[in-house]
């Protein structure tokens, strides 16, 4: 299953790359440099940041966090952290597909969601589940 999900991983790397690539090239320079700038943002904007519970699923412990979005709304996500391990401990931010949440990371259905979140927090890394 591991390798599995690690060419998935690997082909939607390289199908990014491969977007990014064409989308300089098909845009132009102008025009490419607009649309990046939509993704700037203030790193000074206050987040907030906050629990808002915990609770286990599939024997795996995670805080509902909460953290203030830029335009007064807030984005809710899932935490984890692994039980063994050296902190502070390398964090994975696992983001769902269309028509998904966060709670996609945590069941065993088409995406075999909670096969990566468990793995990756047997392997010494924590994970944040957003909904974004």
């Amino acid at each position: 299953m591991r390798k599995v999900i690690l060419k998935s991983l690997m082909g939607t790397v390289i199908l990014l790359l491969y977007v990014h690539s064409a989308a300089s090239r098909d845009l132009g320079e102008e025009a490419y440099n607009i649309l990046l700038s939509s993704y700037n943002y203030d790193v000074t904007y206050p987040l907030n940041a906050r629990t808002a519970g915990t609770f286990k699923s599939n024997g795996i412990e995670f805080e509902r966090i909460v953290f203030d979005s830029f335009h007064d709304g807030s984005v809710p996500g899932l935490l984890s952290v692994p039980t063994t391990g050296k902190k502070p401990y390398p964090v994975v931010l696992l983001l769902h597909g269309l028509t998904s949440s966060k709670s996609a990371w945590l069941e065993n259905g088409f995406s075999y969601g909670s096969l990566l979140t468990a793995d990756l927090l047997k392997n010494g890394y924590a994970v944040l589940a957003l909904d974004a």
